[in-house]
């Protein structure tokens, strides 16, 4: 589901992989913080899953690799 997820998001398979490992990683260290009576365990892991999307998109947006001087 997390894969696949970052597949339909655009990203290529190998960066699906690695964000879907990030986001397993960040699951199993905050898994005393899930509290069922919050919602369902799929929700929790989709949000954690988008939160890892987003800082991957964040942290690209700001690495500015034009270089107007090579460009002209």
């Amino acid at each position: 589901m997390v894969a696949g997820y970052f597949r339909r998001s655009g990203f290529d398979s190998s960066l699906a992989a690695d964000l879907t490992q990030e986001t397993f990683v960040r699951v199993f260290s905050s898994l005393g913080g899930y509290d069922q009576a919050r919602g369902a365990f799929r929700a929790w892991l989709s949000a954690i899953a988008r939160n890892v999307a987003r800082k991957y998109w964040r942290r690209r947006a700001t690495t500015n690799t034009f270089d107007p001087e090579l460009a002209d």
